[in-house]
């Protein structure tokens, strides 16, 4: 549900201060060209690291606790006037947010499919997928909490309550592990 929200913040946060014009030409602040570079480099990283790599709780808790980073990387440009945020800047915070969603939507989706019995595979993606679907509806009811005077807080919050749980994630990742038997 956190990754979603991610859709919001920069719009509420860039789209004032942020100058999005490179020799006349608007610039669009999504960058979802990310996901799709990024894709691939992280397929062959699993890939390269084989039974190396981290299990899927060590996995969200890392994605989690990135994407509290990622809502506090906003306070350095809160409270800004107009066109005082570098396109750079938030740039560099929605690629913090495309790794997240990197390390949560793939891994989660693979997940639903191993630990569901094979009858209910589809219904087990399902509710992956509704789970996914309750993204934006948090990200709309948050976004009621967001003001332009007091964003160090909305984002401070965000970012302090994402790394909290990401970190007790982390905390029980072992346990969790084993309750997950041999899918890693």
């Amino acid at each position: 549900m956190m990754t979603t929200t991610r859709t919001r913040e920069p719009t509420f946060f860039g789209q004032p201060r942020v100058l999005a014009n490179l020799f006349g030409v608007e610039l669009c602040e999504r960058f979802s060209f990310y996901g799709m570079q990024l894709s691939g480099l992280f397929a062959a990283l699993w890939m390269r690291l084989g039974d190396r790599q981290p299990s899927t709780p060590v996995k969200f808790a890392a994605g989690t606790i990135i994407m509290g980073v990622a809502f506090l990387l906003f306070l350095p440009f809160a409270g800004t006037g107009a066109n005082s945020v570098p396109l750079p800047g938030l740039a560099g915070i929605i690629l913090v947010f495309t790794i997240v969603e990197l390390l949560l939507s793939p891994v989660g989706l693979s997940l639903s499919t191993k630990l569901a019995p094979a009858a209910f595979r589809t219904q087990m993606v399902a509710l992956f997928l509704l789970s996914v679907a309750l993204g934006p509806a948090m990200s709309g009811t948050l976004a009621r909490y967001y003001s332009a005077d007091q964003e160090v807080a909305y984002f401070g919050v965000l970012g302090i309550i994402a790394i909290a749980i990401g970190v007790l994630l982390w905390l029980i990742s072992r346990p969790l592990q084993r309750l997950m038997g041999d899918v890693r």
